[in-house]
């Protein structure tokens, strides 16, 4: 009964078609035990006959998993030998082979590129800020943490560009250039001639702050040079372009010349400094007035302590003994002295009191002239004549 049941299975899984394909009969079995990629062709030709098949010897397999077949079942492909099957899976793993070495160079140069070795770190230091450098009026030092992995600050040098020079005022680079050359270079207002071009000059201009000039190195625009009778720059009369010159719009070379960013930083630098002064007028004024508030509170404190004085000098004239006539110092203070006047055989004590600005001289009996106190009111004198004035 098994053996039946097998022959059943067997004939309903076999079946055969026939179809004509061009003309030509061409008969296909399908047979269970045989794989689905395996297929066999017969035609009525014996001599044009083809297997197709993953196993077959006729088929040549290259390392990209690509096929090269020696005849074909499509009759409009063309069919290689199996001579040119060979030499393209020859070439194919050639090419592939130098792709892996070129790819092995590429990543060893990546992998050598990554490991070399950092340059070194700046040096290290302890204020952050900038720095002007002492020999190099256009090299300064920044010394900051930023973009260091450690976390330190270290000190990083950097430089101005052409024509500007660090400046300790602004803490940034300035085009006045004052700190690059002697305090005698320039001596009046104005433009001084370059000795390397003429093309470009110097610029003197007064300090409104602590004397001296400020110094600005001038470019002069295309076509120009100096001209020291001018004090600036000017049209190059002996090389004129070649080119007519418009007359409308107005002519003109360059529309921003140097000394237009020299003249905006001047600017710059004169209202700082008329700042700076009236700051200074202001501090100057309100020491002055915080000066004669305090000498009035000294006066005040002045004028109790003498009335005290006052009380306590007539006090102990009453316990004063007078031995003969004259007149004595108190010891309370020696703008105080005690009278002593004989009247009818008997002495009288009267308590007296030196003007303002003297004191009691014991060695004449006489009031004199204290020097040292009259100094010093002529002194608040003049500081009060002074703040009349500035008022």
């Amino acid at each position: 009964m098994a053996n039946v049941k097998k022959i059943a299975l067997g004939l309903i899984a076999i079946y055969i078609a026939i179809v004509v394909v061009d003309g030509d009969i061409v008969t296909t079995t399908m047979d269970p035990l045989v794989g689905s990629n395996e297929v066999t062709t017969i035609s009525d030709n014996d001599n044009d006959w083809s297997q197709q098949t993953g196993e077959s010897s006729g088929e040549v397999t290259t390392p990209g998993n690509a096929e090269c077949v020696c005849s074909c079942i499509d009759q409009e492909q063309e069919c290689l030998t199996p001579e040119e099957c060979t030499a393209m899976s020859n070439e194919e793993t050639t090419t592939t082979a130098d792709v892996s070495v070129e790819d092995t160079t590429t990543m060893s140069s990546i992998v050598d590129t990554t490991t070399l070795p950092l340059p070194p770190l700046p040096p290290t230091c302890a204020i952050p800020g900038v720095q002007p450098d002492v020999a190099d009026c256009r090299a300064y030092h920044v010394c900051s943490s930023a973009g260091f992995s450690d976390g330190l600050p270290h000190l990083v040098t950097k430089f101005c560009s052409e024509n500007e020079a660090f400046s300790v005022r602004f803490g940034r680079c300035s085009r006045e250039i004052s700190s690059c050359f002697a305090n005698d270079f320039c001596i009046v207002k104005g433009g001084l001639p370059d000795p390397m071009s003429n093309t470009s000059y110097y610029l003197c201009e007064p300090r409104l702050v602590g004397g001296g000039f400020h110094i600005f190195h001038v470019k002069c625009s295309p076509h120009q040079i100096f001209y020291p009778e001018l004090g600036k720059c000017f049209i190059d009369m002996a090389n004129l372009p070649q080119q007519p010159i418009s007359v409308f719009p107005p002519f003109t070379w360059n529309i921003l010349e140097d000394i237009d960013v020299v003249k905006a930083e001047l600017k710059l630098i004169k209202e700082q400094d008329k700042l700076k002064l009236k700051m200074e007028k202001e501090l100057l004024k309100a020491e002055k007035k915080r000066q004669k508030e305090l000498e009035k509170e000294a006066e005040q404190r002045a004028k109790e302590e003498e009335k005290l004085n006052k009380a306590l000098a007539k006090q102990e004239s009453l316990t004063f003994v007078c031995t003969t006539e004259g007149n004595f110092i108190s010891s309370v203070s020696d703008r105080f002295y005690y009278a002593c006047i004989n009247k009818k055989g008997k002495f009288k004590v009267e308590a007296m009191q030196c003007p303002v600005g003297s004191k009691f001289n014991a060695t004449t009996g006489l009031c004199t002239i204290d020097t040292l106190q009259v100094a010093d009111k002529a002194d608040s004198l003049s500081v009060e004549d002074d703040d009349g004035k500035e008022e």
